[in-house]
């Protein structure tokens, strides 16, 4: 059994007064990679990941930034860290699927799944010899468990897509850059495990069949910060807040990120549709 120790600690004040400056430079760098990531997501370039930001950080440090060196290099590089893990969180929750009614499609995540067989038998590949009948049997088996993935994600993407164009008269997705975020290895995998572009693909050729229409609205529309009850645009919204107040104090509304994005992404594709 693991074990937690809560300690009170008793700084001096002067202690206390180290506390904040880590804690204000911790957050300082947090916000500072944030900013780079979403002028990156703007500008339609790859996604710099969280260890080349602190590396970046730490080049400009001393003649931009000379007052980080008060405190401890722990308190920046956690900082990263801390952006790294909330970068990894927003896209797994992208991966999964929420309509403005509020029903929710789960990403089921084929490959992290199998994952753990794909990579014993590619490893059961590599210590085959070249040319053996055994390595032939063992490419075999690997080629099979990536077949599997590929057809169990093909089948929970049609089903999905076919009930959407059934419902609804018009679909509205948002027009991402999904080949500029597969170029960050951090995110590549859940990303591509999503099948985000087949989605859409899908969505496409199926929508005419059923007398539904798809509307892919703008990249730079800011669907996840701007409140859809009054409109209020979030600046402050980070990418590891899944809830949030609007800070509109004549709305206040409380929203879920992924819900009223979807809502957003509605009334834009709407507004585009009627245009």
């Amino acid at each position: 059994m693991i074990r937690a120790h809560t300690i009170r600690l008793n700084p001096t004040p002067e202690q206390e007064n180290l506390f904040r400056q880590a804690a204000g430079t911790a957050r300082f760098c947090y916000n500072w990679g944030l900013r780079v990531i979403k002028d990156a997501l703007d500008q339609d370039v790859t996604v710099p990941t969280p260890r080349s930001l602190r590396d970046a950080f730490k080049r400009i440090r001393a003649t931009e930034f000379p007052w980080t060196f008060n405190v401890g290099k722990s308190a920046i590089d956690g900082a990263f860290v801390n952006l790294g893990r909330a970068i990894k969180n927003f896209f797994d929750s992208r991966s999964g699927r929420v309509t403005s009614e509020g029903e929710v499609f789960e990403n089921q995540k084929h490959l992290t799944r199998a994952l753990r067989t794909v990579k014993r038998l590619q490893r059961s590949v590599s210590r085959k010899v070249k040319g053996s009948a055994n390595r032939r049997k063992a490419v075999l088996k690997l080629a099979k468990a990536h077949f599997r993935v590929a057809c169990q994600r093909k089948d929970v993407l049609h089903k999905l897509t076919t009930a959407l164009v059934q419902q609804a008269s018009l679909v509205g997705i948002e027009d991402l850059h999904v080949a500029g975020m597969l170029k960050n290895h951090r995110l590549a995998q859940a990303i591509a495990d999503g099948a985000w572009a087949e989605l859409r693909r899908q969505l496409e050729y199926k929508a005419p069949v059923f007398g539904s229409h798809v509307v892919a609205i703008g990249r730079f529309v800011a669907s996840s910060k701007t409140c859809n009850q009054c409109g209020h645009v979030n600046d402050d919204l980070t990418l590891a807040m899944r809830e949030w107040e609007c800070p509109n104090p004549n709305c206040c509304a409380h929203l879920d990120r992924d819900l009223n994005a979807a809502r957003n992404i509605r009334n834009e594709a709407v507004r585009l549709a009627g245009a």
